[in-house]
């Protein structure tokens, strides 16, 4: 009966905190009737079982057995249930799944986005927090990116960009920067006023918040229209404050940003009186291959007037330059020349 599969399921949801269990578990065959007991139980027995399933997905070879039992789509059901506990271990269980493309397309071809986006907007803090990490993962395919736009997923994710701890911010930056690759969502996620919490994450974040946040808004500048607000927007300054941190990572993708946005003339005057064009140079000297490449980008896009160019000659950009040319990856050399 259900109450006895319940009760078997939550057993074996405990026997499985412990790794070998796992695979013994998996190895005697238990993911098959749970995932029945998934499809065709009362709301306890369906969170139960989803419960074990997330414990077993913890292991790889489980992850693959799990989705070819036909798992995915009773998750995604339980998702649309009212019950809270449900909705959490279902998101926890999918969210285990989704570690490459292949469960990715088929969380998404179960429809979990929209339920997904639904808790994103009603759920406590860790119904949100579960709903974002997710969310980010399913954002990898393009099309994802738009659908999880469109379902009304951005305007609260900038909501919560401006509220709660860095980690979460981080968070938020980082499905907002996903979802900014996109050309058809960059216009849209500036219009909804995701640009003021960004560059205050990069003011008040760690280290990944920031790199995350610089990220994001490189991304939304891949837009004309965008690359002009964005530049009366305040963001250019503390860009290239970004330039001068500690962190290898944010530095580069503060120099990425501004490369972007140094494509409008305008952005080109706002970025050398920021005081940029200093830790552009030096980053061109001590950075990484990818690095040296944003920083060299940024100044060749810098270097279209004389009074720009006897700026970084006078700032020590010529010798660095010189190297690159010489012995820089292609993209380098050419940015060099």
């Amino acid at each position: 009966d259900v109450e006895g599969r319940t009760v078997a399921a939550g057993a074996l949801r405990n026997l499985a905190v412990n790794d070998d269990n796992k695979v013994e578990i998996a190895r005697a065959g238990a993911v098959e009737p749970l995932v029945k007991l998934l499809k065709t139980g009362d709301s306890e027995s369906m969170t139960v079982a989803a419960g074990a399933l997330r414990s077993l997905a913890a292991n790889a070879d489980n992850k693959r057995t799990i989705v070819c039992t036909g798992a995915v789509e009773p998750l995604v059901e339980l998702l649309r249930k009212p019950d809270i506990e449900g909705k959490l271990v279902a998101t926890r269980v999918l969210r285990s799944l989704a570690m490459n493309e292949d469960n990715i397309i088929a969380i998404t071809h179960a429809g979990a986005i929209e339920p997904l986006v639904h808790i994103l907007k009603i759920g406590d803090d860790e119904g949100g927090t579960l709903a974002i990490s997710l969310l980010g993962s399913l954002a990898v395919i393009p099309h994802n990116k738009v659908t999880i736009a469109r379902l009304g997923a951005v305007e609260r994710l900038v909501l919560l960009l401006q509220t709660g701890d860095n980690e979460r911010k981080t968070q938020v930056a980082g499905v907002l920067c996903s979802l900014a690759a996109h050309v058809d969502n960059k216009e849209y996620i500036v219009r909804v006023g995701a640009v003021q919490p960004l560059v205050q994450l990069l003011h008040s974040g760690d280290d990944e918040g920031m790199t995350q946040a610089a990220w994001a808004l490189r991304n939304l500048a891949v837009n004309l229209e965008n690359q002009k607000l964005m530049g009366r927007s305040e963001v250019i300054h503390p860009l290239a404050e970004l330039l001068r941190c500690e962190n290898a990572d944010s530095r580069k993708m503060a120099a990425w940003a501004l490369c972007t946005l140094a494509e409008n003339y305008d952005n080109k005057i706002k970025i050398v009186q920021s005081g940029a064009v200093e830790p552009l140079v030096r980053l061109m000297k001590i950075g990484d291959t990818e690095s040296k490449s944003m920083a060299v980008g940024a100044l060749r896009s810098l270097a279209v007037s004389d009074e720009n160019q006897l700026i970084i000659v006078r700032l020590g950009g010529v010798e660095p330059l010189v190297d690159l040319l010489k012995t820089g990856n292609p993209a380098c050399r050419a940015n060099a020349a």
